[in-house]
């Protein structure tokens, strides 16, 4: 018992000093970290109407695309407590600490020894995949749950627990899962590794096939129910993100003719991971980091549209940041773990080659379109061929190898003081490596002007950004270098010491070497820091988020006239996921990203593709845009009336100076309230503004849309069969009181 509180009270201290040196910083100097996609204005959104619940003006429930549903959120009552400002970097927090814990618990409970565990946790707290997950909107960090998930499961399996313990661990497990499925497509790939994980288990546990019949019916019992129980918590603490999911999943996608395979299959492979970019895991940063950023350019070809090669047209690259990276040392290992694999005991040999399959197919299924056959095969299953970015089974990947490396480091430190050839082998391999490492270093050095003049004139970048590539490749090398070599001198004066002090027999040997092995982690820890660090771009949340014209003005009309606002602009991404919903501003974004409900060889050029008619129809009655009503697109679009032009400036990041643009405001005709129901709404936008959500005050303000809309084929003259009535409440009482009654419930079920 002594051993063990020793032992969670110095993971409990790393953990606090590993988070606290990416948050303190920060939250001291009263600055936040601004998102990919930004997630503030949703949690606000989000928990303002979870907090007024019994209020008769909640009609906040609008949650713009994010499948939160009612989970048990935690960034809900961080953002209520501290201001929603500052809920990123508790996010961020948060996945550090959950991961950190999740990775610990699986990798003890796996028979891994005390410092591999530490490693493993470390390299999985701060990987980049978990770090865009929040940053990218992605609530709580749900990744870090997902971690947790998989830790508080192994642990059930591999310890003898009363039924109460198992229940509670369960629940865990189940909430946990439930958390995370704020992230459907990574939660789902999970899903897939934890059953055949939980199936695995079962039967490393029981012995042969053969044998489960004739195992303990008590035992097998238990065995049995505690997937089921997982699926049920799991259920229940993410029913509406699952219903709405469903059907979000059922619309189809932006830009894809569903009768032709072809233009199916290139949407679904969209965002693979190019094999080549896995020598960011042996070099960070290698291909660079963000698209947009002139100083870290990305030059690989992520999201590289089909034949790009040959006719220069469309995506050329996008990355969001280096999705791919645990530390320079986790590869290495996994790639020398075969040197001790002969010496492990038959159970530790199941358990590598069973992460070492998840690891490979994730590998293969993340590249996709570069692998086509296998990938083929997934979206053959039911719902599997609605889900683009593969890249994303690459966290299933870096999971896997995170736990495949501890396991060889976990060799390394059971060889300590055996004079063993095995760690000798092993070092001298991680000295040649950073020898490697030095001698690239020196050559992209000696041949800078050649690389310059490559990305110049062959790739066609411009000569400033071909000089800020080379610059990042040497960068990257050479840092690369810096660590692999310093952590190799702390492993081989680690081995060194233990054999003098084995040899000794020194009661002073634990000392030294866990201070040692404290070295290594730290150096292991801020690789990791530097390399992730550019994704945390602080600003100061009170220009961030400071009102302007804009809001002032769109405040001023729409909290009387019960409105939305629609946008058509460069900076449309930032007032809908930041501005607008911060502020309490209902919008509605007609074109989305990635899904839309009509085909998209229909919709109209440019402004055309906005279906004002319908956008009137729910509640829209201003649109936002940088075009002046002199554009000729204008005249042809009789249901738009120019009504006013706000000029403002707009703070996005703490270098760059506040954006100054001009727009111009329209007014859209005959424009309903934005209080309104209709049976297949969900099925129309993906979002969850449903009959369940909508308290019975609401109702009696809302118009109810008969028709069905959802197959609609958007016109030229811009004109829909639409029927709108009046809705009425007399003949939906008993179903609103029922919805609200439903919703109460499952609200104080999950809290």
């Amino acid at each position: 018992m002594k051993n063990f509180l020793r032992e969670f009270v110095f993971v409990l201290i790393l953990v606090i000093i590993f988070s606290s040196i990416v948050v303190l910083p920060t939250l001291i100097s009263g600055k936040t970290f601004y998102g990919i996609d930004g997630n503030i204005g949703v949690i606000k959104n989000l928990s303002e109407s979870m907090w007024k619940f019994f209020n008769k003006d909640w009609v906040n429930n609008y949650l713009l695309g994010y499948s939160v549903g009612v989970p048990f959120n935690v960034s809900i009552l961080i953002g209520k407590i501290i201001g929603y400002d500052k809920v990123p970097i508790f996010d961020v927090f948060i996945y550090i600490v959950v991961s950190f814990v999740g990775m610990y618990i699986f990798l003890r409970s796996s028979g891994i020894s005390v410092w591999a565990s530490l490693f493993g946790s470390v390299s999985i707290s701060l990987t980049t995949m978990g770090v865009l997950s929040v940053l990218g909107g992605h609530l709580n960090g749900s990744l870090g749950f997902i971690l947790l998930a998989l830790g508080v499961t192994k642990y059930i399996y591999s310890k003898e627990l009363s039924f109460f313990k198992i229940f509670v661990l369960v629940f865990i497990v189940g909430v946990s899962l439930g958390i995370s499925f704020t992230d459907v497509q990574r939660t789902v790939y999970f899903g897939l590794v934890l059953g055949a994980y939980i199936i695995f288990l079962t039967f490393t546990k029981v012995g042969k096939i053969s044998d489960l019949l004739k195992y303990d019916r008590k035992e097998l019992f238990r065995l049995i129910s505690i997937p089921l129980l997982i699926f049920v918590v799991f259920f229940v603490f993410s029913l509406n993100s699952v219903v709405g999911s469903f059907e979000f999943v059922q619309a189809k996608q932006v830009g894809v003719d569903e009768k032709n395979p072809e233009s199916k299959w290139r949407f679904l492979v969209q965002f693979s991971y190019p094999p080549e970019e896995i020598l960011n895991f042996l070099i960070p940063g290698m291909f660079g980091y963000f698209s947009n950023d002139p100083n870290l350019p990305y030059w690989g070809r992520a999201a590289q549209d089909f034949e790009y090669d040959k006719t220069k047209q469309g995506m050329r690259n996008f990355r969001l940041g280096i999705d791919g990276y645990t530390g320079v040392f986790v590869l290495p290992f996994l790639i020398l773990a075969f040197i001790y694999f002969k010496t492990w005991d038959k159970n530790r040999k199941r358990h590598f080659i069973f992460w070492l399959f998840v690891a490979l197919f994730a590998f293969l299924f993340s590249i996709a379109r570069y692998f086509p056959t296998l990938f083929w095969l997934l979206i053959q299953i039911p719902f599997f061929d609605r889900f683009r970015v593969p890249a994303k089974w690459m966290d299933i990947f870096i999971i896997s190898i995170v736990i495949l490396s501890s396991i060889s480091f976990d060799s390394f430190v059971r060889e300590l003081g055996k004079n063993s050839s095995s760690n000798r082998k092993f070092l001298f391999s991680l000295f040649l490596y950073s020898l490697v490492l030095f001698l690239s270093y020196l050559v992209v050095l000696g041949v800078k002007p050649e690389l310059v003049m490559y990305f110049n004139y062959s790739q066609g970048y411009d000569y400033n950004v071909s000089l800020k590539i080379v610059e990042n490749i040497a960068n990257s090398i050479g840092n690369a270098f810096i660590f692999v070599f310093v952590g190799t001198v702390v492993l081989w004066f680690i081995n060194l010491v233990s054999g003098i002090f084995s040899s000794r027999n020194s009661d002073r040997k634990e000392v030294v070497l866990g201070s040692v092995f404290l070295v290594f982690l730290v150096v292991v820890f801020v690789n990791m820091f530097l390399v992730v660090k550019p994704l945390f771009k602080e600003v100061d949340a009170k220009k961030l988020y400071s009102s302007n014209s804009i809001v002032n003005f769109l405040k001023s009309k729409l909290e009387t006239e019960q409105a939305r606002v629609s946008m058509y602009s460069g900076l449309a991404n930032h007032y809908f996921t930041f501005l607008f919903p911060y502020h309490g501003l209902e919008t509605i974004q007609t074109v989305a990203q990635s899904r839309l409900f009509e085909g998209y060889d229909k919709l109209l050029p440019l402004i055309f593709s906005f279906n004002f008619d319908v956008m009137a129809k729910f509640g829209t009655r201003y649109f936002l845009t940088e075009l002046n009503p002199s554009d000729p697109v204008f005249q042809k679009l009789t249901i738009l009336n120019y009504y006013t032009n706000l000029f403002d400036n707009l703070y996005l990041s703490e270098s760059d100076r506040p954006f100054s643009h001009n727009i111009f405001v329209y007014e859209i005709s005959n424009a309903l309230p934005r209080f309104f129901v209709t049976p297949n709404y969900i099925k129309y936008n993906g979002e969850f503004e449903m009959l369940l959500m909508l308290p019975i005050e609401v109702l009696k303000n809302s118009v109810l849309i008969e028709k069905d809309i959802s197959d609609f084929v958007p016109s030229q003259n811009l004109s829909y069969s639409i029927k709108v009535n009046k809705y009425d409440f007399s003949r939906n009482t008993i179903i609103g009181f029922l919805a609200t009654f439903i919703l109460v419930f499952l609200v104080f079920l999950n809290f």
